[in-house]
């Protein structure tokens, strides 16, 4: 039977061998090194993408600063350098929108929605006769998966019942 450890057994090529030898390293000093440098690799791996994630968000608040930019002129009156300023405006969101799609970052819609506090940051209330109580009526900025794991919570302006409604509902008389 032959033997299955006989590669162990089997001396190293003469350059690893006197490379080990001048050092003074056996291999179980070498397999401790490896292990260590693979351990450091996944530290940074992890720093990178923590900062990647940041540099995401700051992104992403140069986006909702545009689409405010953009919402407010559209109410101001038309004129064709404002025409021409929007278009500017509107030209270079659509790029960056279209630079966080293509690194995996999308948003996501909360509107009509039942606001989800794993999804949504409520920022304020609004009241709607229309509406169920905690809907989606407004969002303030936009919520983003980054690969199809929450990046960032959607801010949103939630529905509520008028209060004399509500009262008249839970009241039984």
């Amino acid at each position: 039977m032959k033997n299955e450890f006989a590669i162990l057994e089997t001396p190293l090529p003469s350059p690893l061998r006197e490379e080990t030898a001048d050092t003074g390293e056996g291999v179980a000093t070498l397999i401790k090194r490896c292990a260590k440098l693979m351990n450091n690799l996944e530290k940074e791996t992890e720093k990178a993408e923590k900062w990647k994630k940041e540099l995401f968000l700051e992104l992403l608040e140069v986006v909702d600063s545009l689409e405010r930019t953009l919402s407010q002129a559209e109410k101001l009156p038309q004129q064709a350098a404002t025409e021409k300023w929007v278009g500017h405006v509107r030209a270079t969101a659509h790029q960056l929108s279209w630079l966080l799609k293509r690194r995996g970052i999308v948003p996501f819609d909360a509107m009509g929605k039942e606001a989800d506090p794993g999804l949504t940051e409520i920022v304020g209330e609004m009241e709607r006769d229309n509406c169920m109580d905690d809907e989606v009526v407004e969002e303030v900025g936009k919520g983003y998966l980054y690969q199809g794991q929450l990046l960032r919570r959607a801010r949103v302006i939630v529905a509520r019942k008028k209060e004399a409604e509500n009262h008249d509902k839970n009241s039984r008389y």
